[in-house]
């Protein structure tokens, strides 16, 4: 399973409104993720929510279960089910180097050589 990355939101919410330019902003850079738009009326009628959604959020007997405590709500799913929630700042660029962290391991040690020493940066 893909990560799946999701927003809860309200449409009388002002930052609801201001999240939805940088949401379709992001749609585009991030084209190989999985994206669901939830809005606050259908997490009203649970029966709806989870009739809508099982599927495309993977919910089985109600897990993973959405905790939303205000709104917009942003999350992602990860592969092995895990829920994380995000509180940065509410743009395009923020959101996806949360969704795709830079992973420390993966950066090369460069080496200088100054006559007979040799220094390494990481």
């Amino acid at each position: 399973m893909p990560i799946i990355l999701g927003k809860v939101h309200a449409t009388w919410c002002g930052y609801c409104q201001q999240l939805a330019p940088e949401w379709s902003k992001l749609k585009k850079i991030l084209k190989n993720i999985q994206f669901v738009d939830i809005e606050e009326k259908q997490i009203n009628k649970k029966q709806q929510f989870e009739t809508k959604h099982a599927k495309s959020l993977n919910l089985i007997n109600g897990n993973p279960q959405l905790e939303v405590n205000g709104y917009p709500t942003i999350f992602k799913i990860h592969p092995n089910r895990k829920i994380e929630y995000y509180t940065g700042p509410r743009t395009a660029q923020a959101i996806k180097h949360w969704v795709l962290p830079r992973n420390k391991s993966i950066r090369k040690k460069k080496v200088f050589n100054n006559k007979n020493k040799t220094y390494r940066r990481l």
